[in-house]
């Protein structure tokens, strides 16, 4: 092994805790803002009193499977709005619990000015919407934080095989496609390699990180790239290919 001659650059990474930080904070605030803006139209909302006045049987459509469509009861429900003018309607099925029935009286809310809005709120359907949108704010908040917690512990790794690490040469080093998930980067490209390791007499497989250029042209003909490892436990290590191609 060798010393490493000059610590690894971590300012490549820095682009990358930026953007998670700002899409942490961008999905918080688009969370906060869906969750503020429902809780407060279902505050503001028109409430006035209703009565079941009968069920009904509806299906959904018929599934493309060709299984027989699921049915249900749907609650047909009579309001007075603030007019004192009588109307009907059917309760979407999942806003009105199945114990309801002919004479129970419930309560009708809709937004102000949008009658056709109209629907039969429930401590269960209050307690969803609020619910799910917490829920989804907590879930955006959390995965934005989890790019910007996964991005500070490469570069913490990095820095710490900077100081303590020695670089090695691996050899039989070789291009490979990397999958890329689905609305990630697009870092099609890796370099496997492999060194026996003196110590434990084994052979050690090193893979780069995702790569957005292709580094055949930097291993060259002798197939081989340098890697910084730790020397107590060689598999901690870096690959030592910059993220994005030389000179460009």
């Amino acid at each position: 092994m060798k010393t490493a001659p000059a610590p690894v650059p971590t300012g490549e990474w820095l682009p990358v805790v930026v953007f998670a930080f700002v899409v942490a904070s961008g999905f918080g605030a688009l969370g906060w803002n869906v969750t503020t803006r429902e809780m407060e139209r279902l505050a503001t909302a028109i409430t006035l009193d209703g009565e079941v006045i009968g069920t009904l049987e509806a299906c959904n459509r018929k599934p493309r499977s060709g299984k027989p469509p699921i049915c249900g009861l749907r609650a047909r429900v009579r309001y007075r709005d603030v007019d004192g003018q009588v109307h009907v309607f059917v309760a979407m099925t999942g806003r009105v619990p199945t114990r309801l029935g002919p004479g129970d009286t419930v309560t009708v809310i809709h937004p102000p000015g949008a009658p056709e809005q109209v629907m039969v709120l429930s401590m269960f359907f209050e307690w969803l919407i609020s619910g799910s949108l917490w829920t989804l704010t907590a879930a955006f908040g959390l995965a934005g934080l989890g790019g910007l917690v996964s991005a500070l512990r490469k570069i913490a790794k990095r820095r710490w095989l900077a100081r303590h690490g020695e670089w090695i040469t691996a050899r039989d080093a070789r291009v490979v496609r990397v999958r890329v998930p689905k609305g990630a980067a697009y870092r099609p490209f890796g370099v496997v390699a492999q060194w026996v390791d003196p110590r434990a007499g084994v052979t050690r497989e090193f893979r780069s990180d995702p790569l957005a250029w292709d580094p055949s042209t930097l291993i060259g003909l002798a197939a081989t790239v340098d890697v910084l490892v730790d020397p107590a436990d060689p598999r901690r290590y870096w690959v030592g290919l910059p993220s994005s191609a030389p000179g460009g």
